[in-house]
């Protein structure tokens, strides 16, 4: 099953094209891990909207350690996925 798991990150990284892929993978993955977080100590419910909110603005507080030239790029990127 882990075999299977990272064929499908390397396919994902492969199609998306993106240099920055990892590091938004790691976002997502991370704002997925917290989301149990927001239930149990918030009352939040956890929703795709939700982790769409938590996400975005997760990588938008992470746009000052981008490198100038990868900041527009990730931003029309944001604006255009969910």
């Amino acid at each position: 099953m882990a075999h299977d798991l990272h064929d499908k990150i390397q396919r994902t990284k492969d199609a998306m094209l993106l240099p920055f892929f990892m590091e938004i993978f790691v976002i997502a993955v991370w704002e997925l891990w917290n989301l149990p977080n927001g239930i149990i100590f918030e009352g939040h419910t956890a929703t795709i909207s939700l982790w769409t909110v938590k996400f975005k603005d997760q990588i938008t507080r992470h746009l000052h350690r981008v490198r100038d030239d990868f900041k527009p790029i990730i931003i029309e990127w944001l604006t255009t996925i969910l």
